[in-house]
């Protein structure tokens, strides 16, 4: 995993900020252009519904596809992928003061499932994620907590009990909503991380096989993050192309399996 600082300005973020906004009155219009899943999870806490985790916001925002696209984003997918790579996820993520959220220790690839769709992608550390910064992350607003080294041990079963809860309630198609799944509530046992802060426009980059989590946001600001997901296409055959002869490609809807 590493921080890139720098990548974007803070006025790019802000920029990032509103569309992300604007795009929580859009979730039918996601649904629309053929997101065949739950657009949107919430989080229940203190009796106050907060919004989490917004799906493919890219198909109705042009600024979060602009910079979906953004040759800074780009330069640093194909670093770690080379040209032919898929996209797997687009997420826009709230993390609000008072929102109560967590984020329990997993690994990214626990979501690639069936693991028949994903050929080798565990074997050859296939996957990748980023996020753009747009708030400062600090000590007290939820920053993510890793495992350094963990991407060595592979694909490891974290929570069984969790991932049995998970498998019980996939994500239903046809609708727009959906509570958070049961392995956002956060139990740290016996692990411990290492927290990495980031100022707003940098990247942060890992493994889909690192161990992370992260705790609520106990500080009196946002905690907006922009996420994006991709693998090498030979290891996502169904997905639709991210760089296809390192050119970057539209989101195709109906290749999300």
């Amino acid at each position: 995993m590493a921080v890139i600082p720098d990548v974007f300005s803070w006025q790019e973020c802000q920029k990032m900020r509103a569309a992300g906004m604007l795009a929580l009155a859009k979730i039918g219009a996601i649904r629309e252009a053929g997101y065949p899943y739950n657009v949107l999870e919430t989080v229940l806490f203190d009796g106050q519904m907060f919004p989490a985790l917004l799906f493919f916001p890219a198909l109705v925002e042009p600024y979060l596809e602009q910079v979906r696209t953004d040759e800074r984003l780009v330069q640093i997918v194909r670093h770690f992928l080379g040209d032919e790579v898929k996209q797997l996820n687009n997420q826009f993520y709230y993390r609000m003061p008072g929102d109560g959220d967590t984020f329990a220790w997993h690994q990214d690839t626990y979501f690639r499932k069936p693991v028949e769709d994903y050929p080798s992608i565990d074997e050859n550390n296939a996957y990748l994620q980023t996020i753009v910064a747009i708030d400062d992350i600090t000590e007290d607003n939820g920053p993510v907590e890793y495992i350094l080294g963990s991407h060595h041990w592979g694909n490891i079963s974290i929570l069984e009990k969790r991932e049995a809860e998970l498998s019980a309630q996939p994500p239903g198609a046809g609708g727009t909503v959906a509570k958070r799944p049961p392995l956002r509530d956060f139990q740290r046992g016996d692990w411990r991380g290492t927290k990495l802060l980031m100022k707003a426009g940098s990247v942060l980059v890992w493994s889909g096989l690192v161990v992370h989590c992260s705790e609520q946001n106990n500080s009196n600001r946002t905690r907006f993050t922009y996420m994006n997901g991709f693998a090498r296409a030979d290891a996502s055959p169904k997905w639709f192309y991210y760089l296809k002869g390192g050119l970057p490609q539209p989101i195709e809807p109906a290749l999300i399996p």
